[in-house]
């Protein structure tokens, strides 16, 4: 949990999120250097219009750099006082590192050859529509190679199914 005052700056954060963000120093400026830097702008202004009272945010971010990359989701909203006054934002945040593993491995699979690892139907098609899409609205041409081989058939009954997938 946290807590962002109507400036941006957090001015409360528990144990768990100092946990998650590994933070040992000082919440200013430590929490925005521990975000990944391609993800610090977008955090620092989703929190930031929660402060300010301009939206509740639901935010997927980075967390360091590297081999030590985490991801975290934050989930934020305006705070007011007793009188109604906005004062900032309070939020959590979740380290989802392993579910984001898991979605990126279950994506991989609908999307790639489970014997090849290379592209499939799915993933082809929607390249194709991306691609077709994108001359539609800039020009150009797309071009699509097809190519069969004939009698392959042979090779998986001769040599048997592992060469013929090698």
């Amino acid at each position: 949990i946290f807590q962002l005052d109507s400036a941006g700056r957090c001015v409360y954060a528990n144990a768990r999120f100092r946990e998650i963000l590994r933070l040992s120093g000082s919440l200013e400026p430590g929490w925005r250097e521990a975000v990944h830097p391609e993800d610090r702008v977008a955090t620092e202004t989703a929190w930031a219009e929660a402060a300010r009272g301009q939206s509740a945010t639901v935010l997927r971010f980075r967390i360091g750099s590297g081999n030590k990359q985490r991801w975290a989701e934050s989930r934020a909203a305006t705070l007011r006082n007793d009188h109604g006054a906005i004062v900032g934002c309070v939020g959590t945040v979740e380290d989802i590192t392993e579910r984001e593993k898991i979605e990126a491995q279950l994506t991989h699979q609908a999307l790639h050859d489970p014997v090849t690892g290379l592209p499939n139907r799915t993933l082809f098609l929607d390249r194709v529509s991306m691609a077709l899409a994108r001359v539609r609205r800039n020009g150009g041409a797309v071009a699509v190679l097809f190519m069969d081989l004939d009698r392959f058939k042979m090779i998986n009954d001769s040599l048997g199914h592992e060469a013929g997938d090698r």
